[in-house]
């Protein structure tokens, strides 16, 4: 019997069930990372107990219950929190996403049964092994994602499974099986139907793959991203030019969306308010397509400038997005250039007497304030006064200088 390292909270969980007469098992994603040899991030289960009975058994605990109708407890174990699920099966489905009913089981093999793919319809249990009706283990094993039975029932029932799937494969280093990606293609049209955010969920954890796994899912599938992203993907070839950056472009979620959308501001700002993006994310990714096309800095006192202006993560992602822009194009000469500005940034960042940031002046308001400047906005001012003269070298980051400069001001 295959032997998994379980933590002991999720045996303490299994056990409650079993002491209450009732089974319980690790399904999800956390089998597909056991599988693998990784340490999952989540731990799912599910359970022949109906809601109610859940809620009986972790009367102690704390409990969520937004899912109840469709059978699943969000249970806080040990501080952290679990989704457990009663084995059901579903009904109909309306509007191409949810069942218009769930009937809850008594069978493990029928809750696997209506689940997506073959490689997440495995189930766990700490004595009794790994539980693998539909092969689940031996399609993870040949990197292959695969419907249980046929792809175009499960994707026109719940057409958000086609994004899980491309993600799954880009994260996973996975390839998806003919009749699988056929049907995912056919049925596209649907993610219409689905809810902006959920669409933005998938296609943001997709974007967290390896660059060449992220642009072998665009370019394959390019139908499905001419509908998620029009704006951009409308014209082949321009899709293709975005997708050969993306392949030497960090795994860095906000660095790739503004990959996606460089050069152009209002298409991106438009494109992510509709999914909706938050707003300080959203704000980080304009400044680094805003910037994008800036003059690389090729002094101290110019790297500083900017640094302090737009600080050290974006300025780190912008020589990130030119670094990829002149791989892509082959561009030794600029290449050399990249990489002198990189350097130049490391040795900026790291020299202790340079100041990036207002809150690094060797005085504050208060300071100000104790040596008889007058409270109000003039005490701001005189500090951005100073705060320029520091980066520009002009003034020492030294308490008395900058005292005195104050006075003088």
């Amino acid at each position: 019997m295959q032997a998994f390292k379980i933590p002991s909270s999720v045996i303490e969980i299994i056990h409650r069930f079993e002491a209450c007469h009732f089974e319980a098992y690790i399904v999800g994603g956390a089998i597909r990372d056991l599988c693998r040899g990784r340490t999952p991030n989540d731990w799912d289960l599910c359970t022949n107990a109906l809601p109610h009975e859940i809620l009986s058994c972790f009367s102690d605990c704390k409990t969520y219950c937004v899912g109840k109708k469709y059978g699943t407890i969000t249970l806080i174990w040990d501080h952290k929190p679990y989704e457990i699920t009663t084995y059901r099966v579903d009904g109909d489905y309306q509007n191409a996403r949810h069942p218009s009913e769930v009937r809850f089981v008594q069978s493990l093999t029928d809750d696997l049964s209506r689940r997506d793919f073959t490689i997440n319809a495995m189930a766990y249990h700490p004595e009794r092994g790994l539980i693998d009706r539909f092969h689940g283990q031996s399609d993870l094993k040949e990197g292959i994602i695969r419907t249980i039975g046929d792809p175009s029932k499960h994707f026109s029932e719940d057409v958000l499974r086609i994004l899980r799937c491309l993600r799954i494969a880009a994260c996973d280093h996975m390839q998806i099986e003919r009749e699988t990606a056929r049907a995912a293609v056919s049925f596209a049209y649907l993610l219409e139907t689905v809810s902006n955010e959920r669409i933005f969920a998938e296609c943001d954890r997709l974007l967290s793959a390896s660059g060449e796994d992220v642009s072998k899912i665009f370019h394959d599938f390019y139908p499905i991203w001419q509908i998620i992203f029009p704006e951009i993907a409308s014209d082949f070839a321009h899709w293709e030019e975005i997708i050969q950056v993306l392949t030497y472009t960090p795994s860095v979620q906000n660095l790739r969306w503004a990959m996606l959308f460089r050069f152009d501001t209002s298409i991106a700002q438009a494109v992510l308010e509709r999914y909706p993006v938050e707003h300080k994310r959203l704000a980080q990714i304009l400044v680094l397509i805003r910037h994008s096309t800036d003059p690389l800095p090729s002094n101290q006192r110019e790297m500083r400038q900017q640094i302090a202006n737009l600080h050290a993560d974006p300025v780190r992602q912008l020589l990130q997005m030119r670094h990829a822009e002149i791989t892509r194009n082959s561009a030794a000469g600029e290449l050399q250039q990249i990489q002198q500005a990189e350097q130049l940034f490391k040795q900026t960042l790291t020299n202790p007497k340079y100041c990036f940031d207002r809150k690094q002046l060797a005085v504050n308001g208060n300071d100000l304030i104790h040596i008889g400047i007058e409270k109000g906005p003039r005490i701001g001012a005189i500090l951005d006064t100073l705060f320029q003269l520091v980066i520009n070298e002009e003034l020492p980051n030294q308490r008395d200088v900058l005292f005195n400069y104050a006075k003088k001001l």
